[in-house]
């Protein structure tokens, strides 16, 4: 009898125990979903998160903390080098997606990597001054930014480049970001390029988009929603794809056709070539 005793009081003691620890715990929040017609990105799986401030973020395994939301209104802002003591060195997948206030944002040394879409559909952002830490650049951070005219970096930054105004990721030899911003009457990708990242000309007023012979990758979403585009056009030597005389977009046999684009009106054959179209 007494050791029945004795296992009850055990247990129950095991079970308080328990549940002072779950109380003293911080308690998690959930991002909200994103509609994918702000970003052209598939919606992600939900994270939780520590609330500090303004800010939301995962604690990671080195210590440090990467920003998964934002909930504050400030206009002009700087984000913390560090949240709760752990230095931040992330900002994570539309961590700020749809921060309506935002007119510009600054990434202080000690920032690593940006995630995809980190900052779409910020419609007043305008500026965005990146640091010299910056080593990784997810898909498009700024997508879908329609007041974004000018990305503030060192001309010795050792990733990133500003380029005719484009945002290039030269370590990556790839097109990161052509601001919505840009006016121009063709915008021609730069040679050596090698990738055009996902969204990159996404919501462009662009007409024409003139592609080298060096680009070897066009990701399927590169020219999302550019309802304006008229015709991408390819130089002849490129190895991997081709254009037609109406502007449409091929892989380099024909096969496949890649993108139509969207500004284009009136009948369009498709030639007998192609077994496949693009998403």
């Amino acid at each position: 009898m007494k050791r029945q005793f004795a296992l009850l009081l055990a247990f129950l003691l095991l079970m308080t125990a328990f549940a002072a620890a779950e109380a003293a715990a911080p308690t998690p929040l959930i991002t909200e979903d994103v509609p994918q017609w702000l970003t052209g990105i598939p919606p992600q799986e939900k994270l939780t998160g520590i609330r500090c401030g303004d800010f939301e973020y995962l604690p990671m395994q080195d210590g440090s903390a990467q920003i998964i939301a934002y909930h504050g209104k400030e206009k002009s802002l700087t984000l913390p080098a560090e949240l709760d003591g752990c230095p931040v060195t992330a900002v994570g997948a539309r961590a700020f997606t749809g921060s309506s206030k935002l007119t510009d944002v600054t990434l202080p040394e000690g920032i690593l990597s940006l995630g995809d879409a980190a900052f779409s559909g910020c419609r007043k952002l305008t500026a965005v001054t990146l640091p010299q830490s910056l080593a990784r650049l997810g898909e498009n951070p700024f997508v879908n930014c329609p007041r974004l005219e000018a990305f503030l970096l060192s001309p010795d930054h050792p990733v990133l480049e500003l380029r005719d105004g484009l945002l290039l990721n030269k370590a990556e030899q790839k097109l990161v970001c052509c601001p919505l911003t840009l006016q121009s009457d063709a915008c021609t990708v730069p040679e050596g390029i090698r990738t055009i990242g996902s969204d990159a000309f996404a919501w462009s007023s662009l007409p024409r988009i003139e592609i080298p012979a060096s680009v070897t990758d066009i990701d399927e979403s590169a020219f999302y929603a550019c309802q304006e585009l008229t015709a991408i056009v390819v130089d002849e030597k490129n190895p991997a794809y081709v254009s037609d005389e109406n502007g449409v977009l091929f892989n380099k046999d024909k096969t496949t056709l890649i993108c139509f684009p969207d500004g284009k009106t009136g009948t369009y054959d498709i030639p007998d070539s192609v077994t496949s179209i693009g998403d």
